[in-house]
């Protein structure tokens, strides 16, 4: 072996030590509804389908939108942009269901959005509470996060975060 592939290698007692790990970091599923950004804890999201054929539900209220079957199960499909209150879009090739568990029991609900973002790990210092955001959506909001620009090579915008529980009361 020469010196200088010899040179290249560090010792493990002078390499860095791992980062600790990250305490009290809460990870969220971002999404469009319209024009605005919002998120639910990733925790309650089972999938994430491309749209299905919805079966309308006669007589059912303005914010439901029909029904889907997934592998055998009837899901009620909600419409995000009715709940959080933004204008209506139509469809398009972005669109999404979400499949949630809003009380972690076996019941799922389908949420249907404009856009499925990405996933966000927020500390609890990058949430502030509801009130921060002075509008009228209700107890459905849990708070405002603020992604650390520290840790992204882009700021982010603020997301609503929403409490899926809450949502589908």
């Amino acid at each position: 072996m020469s010196d200088a592939s010899s040179s290249s290698l560090v010792p493990l007692s002078e390499s860095k030590p791992a980062p600790p790990p990250e305490e009290d970091v809460t990870e969220y599923l971002a999404f469009m509804a319209a024009t605005e950004r919002f998120a639910i804890p990733l925790s309650s999201v089972r999938e994430i389908l491309l749209v299905l054929p919805i079966t309308n539900v006669p007589r059912s209220p303005r914010e439901i939108l029909g029904i889907i079957v997934v592998r055998g199960t009837i899901v009620t499909v909600f419409d995000s942009r009715f709940l959080l209150k933004v204008d209506a879009n139509e469809s398009t090739r972005q669109t999404r269901i979400i499949l949630v568990k809003p009380d972690g029991d076996d019941e799922v609900m389908g949420l249907m959005v404009d856009q499925v973002l990405q996933v966000y790990r927020l500390a609890a210092e990058e949430v502030e509470p509801a009130t921060a955001i002075g509008a009228d959506f209700g107890d459905h909001v849990m708070g405002v996060g603020r992604p650390n620009e520290q840790r992204r090579a882009t700021p982010s915008p603020p997301l609503t975060l929403l409490d899926p529980k809450a949502l589908f009361r």
